[in-house]
């Protein structure tokens, strides 16, 4: 099988009238593979970013519209990719309760029945911002969103901010 007879099939051959002509065959048969190798990646690509940001945003109380939804799932890829921290976004029915903690993930809980909102910041980023920033987030920063119904908004201008203020550090 490996080993054949002389004047059996051979591999594909590229033919043509002048040597100039193969080697423009042959080349042209390379950029055909390229083409079709560099589609397949950017194809993967695409859809490895999508897997990894439809996690991001988990909107169990559908309140976000779809806009404001891809905007976040935006800015949480812009937010791994920058500074390496996961971004989960999620919007409940019942109270706010503290998610189970990891190092490197940046948490924004809010709960529309009941007006609350929880962040969770990573160590790393609560060194870098500080406590009164912190404080301010939390306590004072989604009261105004909260009595306009601006659930979406409120968290956008929330991440805004914290990239402000890792970009100013």
């Amino acid at each position: 099988m490996f080993f054949r007879a002389r004047g059996a099939m051979r591999g594909p051959l590229v033919t043509g009238s002048s040597p100039k002509e193969k080697l423009l065959r042959a080349l042209l048969l390379l950029g055909v593979f390229g083409l079709a190798g560099w589609g397949f990646w950017m194809n993967s690509e695409t859809a490895l970013e999508t897997l990894q940001t439809r996690g991001a945003v988990w909107d169990e109380a559908g309140v976000l519209h779809e806009e404001e939804t891809d905007g976040l799932r935006s800015m949480a890829t812009r937010f791994n990719s920058e500074y390496g921290i996961k971004v989960r976004i999620h919007v409940v029915k019942s109270e706010v309760t503290l998610p189970q903690v990891d190092s490197r993930t940046l948490y924004i809980i809010i709960s529309p029945p009941h007006k609350q909102a929880l962040v969770e910041f990573p160590p790393l980023v609560r060194k870098a911002l500080g406590d009164d920033f912190m404080y301010s987030l939390q306590n004072t920063h989604f009261i105004p969103y909260f009595e306009n119904g601006q659930w979406g908004l409120a968290v956008a201008d929330a991440l805004k901010l914290i990239w402000g203020g890792l970009s100013a550090k």
